[in-house]
């Protein structure tokens, strides 16, 4: 995986563009620790998931498929966690939901099986304009997308990507929701630059305690999701500097300051 930052905005690309960015167990736990890394650096205060070359991610590597059909879960290539045998996707999921700073794929091409739940569990999605996304899983008999991209376009929806097995186009992307923004393929990575760096220079702390109480109220009655909004909303006053800058920015009509404390 290549790394890069500038700006606030720290760039993970994947680089396996020979197998269109397919997941083995280097890749995916490589991906952990950077997201790790980036959760407690102060420097960075957005991050932007790519694919190198042609493709987002394509899914788990073939060769850690055969491996696991042959039982093999110790294979370098089977894209498993080596203790707990767990999917590395998941757990790279799970991470960038529960990162307290904005996420942002950047669906530069296609974009299927566990890539497609990475790109859903980013908070911003972005895809190039010949960019697809989808499930395939049913093709090889495998269940799937039901966590992430359900969470994202509704489970009676990623039921039918899934169960179709059918590449969606980025502009029925953008139509249904699985993703926010199309830019076309000659300007794609700067546009989403310029979008990542406009969420680097927002209060980012501020953003990583909404993601929090997005997680939080997942599940919840209307009730307690208004009980816990309501002590974000004295988490974020009384622990945080920018929400403290923002609101005396706002009284003394200028522009704010934040610097993502």
């Amino acid at each position: 995986m290549l790394k890069q930052q500038s700006d606030g905005v720290l760039w993970l690309r994947l680089n396996r563009p020979g197998v269109l960015n397919a997941i083995d167990r280097h890749l995916g736990l490589e991906l952990i620790a950077a997201i790790e890394q980036a959760r407690i650096d102060s420097q960075v205060r957005a991050i932007v998931l790519i694919g190198e070359g042609r493709a987002f991610c394509s899914g788990d590597d073939i060769e850690g498929l055969r491996a696991y059909l042959a039982g093999d879960l110790d294979s370098e290539r089977a894209a498993v966690d080596p203790h707990d045998h767990n999917a590395l996707y998941l757990r790279a999921a799970i991470a960038m939901v529960q990162c307290p700073k904005p996420f942002v794929a950047a669906i530069n091409g296609a974009c299927f099986g566990a890539g497609a739940e990475l790109a859903c569990a980013a908070d911003i999605r972005c895809m190039a304009r010949s960019a697809q996304i989808g499930s395939g899983l049913v093709k090889i008999g495998e269940v799937g997308h039901a966590a992430f991209m359900g969470s994202v376009v509704g489970s009676t929806r990623a039921f039918e990507i899934y169960a179709s097995g059918r590449a969606v186009g980025a502009d029925e992307a953008l139509t249904i929701g699985l993703t926010h923004h199309v830019f076309d393929d000659g300007e794609f990575q700067d546009r989403v630059a310029e979008l990542a760096r406009r969420l680097a220079q927002m209060p980012t702390r501020v953003i990583g305690l909404q993601k929090e109480l997005r997680n939080a109220c997942e599940g919840r009655s209307l009730v307690e999701r208004a009980l816990l909004q309501e002590e974000a909303h004295r988490r974020c006053f009384s622990e945080m500097a920018d929400a403290r800058e923002g609101a005396m920015a706002f009284l003394e009509k200028r522009k704010p300051q934040f610097t993502g404390r």
